[in-house]
């Protein structure tokens, strides 16, 4: 069971709604958090909570961070729990809204104002909001920053970056946790549209992502992308586009040696696709096939990738 360290309640009005702030710690990324949870304190917006779900396993993390921020909601989870790590955060949510925020990420001080401000202008269907990141280890943006990036962020969004209204879930759910990581952001994002609900990208409100370019080859992402994205094809497509799905899923895979610069991404990625025909249960036990447009929507966004 989850360890759950809560402090009292916060302010709720409808002038100033609550913001929640959820992050996941990840290993050995202490310093990253502190420095997070800085940025926000520093925020001009000051109602807020901040809830930390542990999935870090460090035994001495809960100490160092109730010791510094003791006004912080900290959840331990007995192990690495992936997305549903992201749900407890969800859940125990007190806010109208909540932004979800990698734990090596930063806000800026007018980041939770400007929030407020979308959300109060937004149309009541809008369920999430996808912000813009930038890398300042790289002073660069991340590609949904581009020209032209708006409209193929109508089904995507970064958990990493991202703003939802709190009564949505009601309708949406939460992350498939089969899922455990990777593509769920996509399953998420069929179910909010299939609800004629909508995710509005925001280009003018920046998150920081401290991302530090990694040269090793990320095995685990590989095979749990390619395997999710056949659980995602057979959740939520008709049995017409299957095949559609499974050639642009092999050409993703065919080129995976060239974007990772190993031989050894074609065999995790073949590997992975081939471990979801194998065990198709997990999608199909929830099977729910979206409409036909939103189907179509998605494909002509995927096969443009």
């Amino acid at each position: 069971m989850a360890k759950l360290y809560h402090p009292p309640r916060y302010n709720i009005s409808m002038t100033c709604p609550l913001i929640s702030i959820v992050t996941v710690a990840s290993p050995h990324r202490t310093r990253s958090l502190i420095r997070l949870i800085n940025s926000v304190y520093q925020s001009t917006y000051k109602n807020f909570e901040i809830i930390v779900v542990d999935n870090s396993l460090n035994p001495h993390l809960a100490s160092t961070i109730k010791t510094r921020f003791p006004k912080i909601t900290f959840i331990i989870m007995p192990q690495n729990t992936g997305m549903l790590g992201f749900n407890i955060g969800y859940i125990n949510a007190q806010g109208k809204y909540i932004l979800s925020l990698d734990d090596d990420s930063g806000i800026r001080k007018h980041t939770l104002q400007k929030i407020v401000t979308c959300f109060q202008n937004q149309p009541s269907k809008t369920a999430v909001l996808s912000l813009t990141r930038f890398n300042p280890l790289t002073n660069s943006f991340y590609a949904e920053a581009q020209t032209n990036q708006r409209k193929a962020h109508i089904l995507n969004f970064s958990t990493g970056a991202c703003v939802f209204r709190k009564k949505a879930f009601k309708k949406i759910g939460y992350y498939d946790q089969d899922f455990f990581c990777w593509i769920h952001e996509d399953d998420f994002g069929l179910r909010t549209l299939n609800q004629n609900l909508s995710i509005s990208f925001q280009k003018d409100i920046v998150v920081d992502h401290f991302e530090k370019p990694s040269a090793t080859l990320r095995k685990n992402l590989i095979i749990l992308s390619a395997r999710n994205k056949v659980w995602l094809n057979l959740k939520h497509f008709s049995a017409k586009f299957i095949p559609l799905l499974i050639a642009r899923d092999l050409i993703w895979i065919l080129l995976l040696p060239l974007r990772r610069r190993s031989i050894k991404a074609l065999f995790y990625g073949l590997s992975g696709y081939l471990s979801g025909w194998l065990n198709p249960f997990p999608a199909l036990k929830k099977r729910q096939v979206v409409n036909p447009k939103l189907q179509k929507i998605f494909l002509k966004q995927y096969l443009l990738q």
